[in-house]
């Protein structure tokens, strides 16, 4: 058997609503030397029957079907049959646009990392013949802090918070990825693509990104993403956590992590304690926040952080400065005052 030029991997966990529009703009793609894998992560809809449709009418899709897992053994699950050349990701309910495997056909033949840039629709598709080289260590530093990388790459506007924290809009060497073992944490259910892309950045050089906006990331509201997550603060931890191990014998990354730390906190605050929606009373959350932020981890990259290029986004900066001054000072008391209004004005 040829090797294909690119394995797409897809997992699905009842994504029926856009599987069809998924897979379709695989068909579509200008360069046929692919292999699709759609990995059926124990769904209940209609997954089984749209990827079986599908498998019957070209045999270049590959269909397996697992118990829920996770995205990230459901990805793993991929990676190991995978025979492209190189390997890329796709959720769902996301698509590619049709010109995308011919940038990866045209990417420099050294490269063992490929990245693109996100369209938030699909006339937003843009193809460009444009690589830049970044270093693995650039990029491991975007990954924690977007704004001070943004400073220093202005060119680079197609790095944002989404396709930075991805897999997705990446292609990566098939050979590579499975040489080092590079694989997704199960476990950690936001995050491990974040996590992924610090592993194989720690294992490789330099990055080639090219300027196309070639993935259509649609903002679906049924997305886990999207969903309030009741065990998000014990992901969190996990999550940063395991960063720390990704980058602990980097002294380089530290000022970068404490920004990452920051930004965790801030979202597990605002975005979870303080949601309508809380299991917990106010007053509950506030004292577990509290314990949360004072823990070993969580209290040595406050005390280090500072409040320069904190976080993107002018409502999101207003949130982590003041929340970070209170920890900071351990003003609890002042940050359960402002909350409700800084909730309002940054609504």
């Amino acid at each position: 058997m040829i090797q294909p030029l690119i394995s797409v991997i897809v997992p699905i966990y009842n994504g029926e609503k856009y599987l069809e529009e998924c897979i379709e703009s695989i068909l579509k793609q200008t360069v046929g030397d692919w292999e699709l894998i759609l990995v059926n992560d124990g769904s209940i809809d209609r997954t089984e029957n749209i990827c079986k449709k599908y498998v019957e009418l070209d045999k270049r899709i590959v269909y397996i079907k697992q118990e829920n897992s996770g995205v990230s053994v459901a990805r793993n699950s991929g990676i190991q049959l995978a025979k492209g050349k190189w390997i890329t990701f796709l959720d769902a309910d996301d698509t590619l646009a049709d010109f995308t495997f011919e940038i990866v056909k045209a990417s420099p033949k050294n490269g063992k990392v490929v990245m693109a840039g996100f369209a938030w629709g699909v006339d937003e598709f843009f193809k460009s013949e444009e690589y830049v080289q970044v270093s693995a260590i650039e990029m491991q530093k975007a990954i924690l802090n977007l704004e001070s990388f943004k400073k220093r790459h202005r060119n680079l506007e197609v790095i944002n918070d989404y396709n930075n924290w991805s897999s997705c809009a990446h292609f990566f060497d098939t050979e590579f990825i499975k040489k080092h073992t590079l694989l997704f944490t199960k476990g950690i259910r936001l995050g491990e693509d974040l996590l992924f892309c610090l592993g194989v950045y720690n294992d490789t050089e330099k990055v080639y990104v090219n300027k196309s906006k070639l993935y259509y990331y649609r903002t679906n509201e049924d997305s886990a993403t999207m969903q309030f997550r009741p065990d998000l603060v014990d992901n969190t931890y996990m999550l940063t956590e395991a960063v720390e191990n990704k980058i602990k014998e980097r002294p380089d990354l530290w000022s970068f992590f404490c920004r990452f730390v920051v930004y965790q906190l801030s979202v597990c605050y605002y975005q979870y304690y303080m949601d309508p929606r809380c299991a917990y009373g106010k007053d509950q959350a506030y004292s577990l926040f509290i314990n949360m932020s004072r823990k070993p981890l969580f209290k040595r990259a406050i005390e280090d952080c500072t409040y320069s290029h904190i976080i993107t986004g002018k409502k999101n900066k207003i949130k982590a400065i003041i929340l970070l001054f209170c920890v900071k000072k351990q003003y609890y008391g002042l940050l359960k005052v402002l909350t409700p209004f800084i909730l309002k004005i940054c609504k």
